[in-house]
């Protein structure tokens, strides 16, 4: 397997974007744009570094011939489920000398900002969805 750290010069942006693609599933180009947080030239060339590398298929959508969806190509899932596998395993590792309590409440309040900045990221306001609550007895400051 290829060591994605030294293979790809930019492995932040180009983990990140297939890190969206494997827990969100195949995004057209723009809305992959916005969840790493490039311009559509940008992000175009992106994928086009992706596709060239074998990580990534585009295709259209019945709807919009222009519009271009891009998913993981097999080798692609096969990469990036690697590399968050050691990503996880280290957040783990990380998060070690945390009681069940305090991680339930650090995992709900990663949650919760998550979800808002998707949300302004979207361009909607965030809203509270069942299982969002944080663990009883949590008191959080501002």
């Amino acid at each position: 397997m290829v060591d994605v750290r030294t293979r790809y010069p930019r492995v932040k942006l180009l983990r990140h974007a297939l890190e969206a693609l494997l827990h969100r599933g195949p995004m057209l180009v723009g809305e992959l744009g916005r969840r790493v947080a490039l311009t559509s030239g940008s992000m175009t060339s992106a994928v086009d570094r992706l596709e060239a590398r074998g990580l990534v298929e585009r295709s259209t959508t019945a709807a919009d011939r222009r519009a271009r969806v891009i998913k993981l190509s097999p080798s692609g899932r096969a990469l990036i489920r690697k590399v968050f596998a050691r990503h996880e395993a280290n957040m783990d590792a990380a998060a070690n000398d945390l009681t069940a309590a305090e991680r339930a409440t650090l995992v709900a309040l990663l949650k919760k900002v998550g979800k808002s900045a998707e949300a302004k990221l979207s361009g909607r306001a965030a809203s509270a969805q069942p299982g969002d609550e944080l663990p009883a007895g949590t008191k959080v400051s501002r």
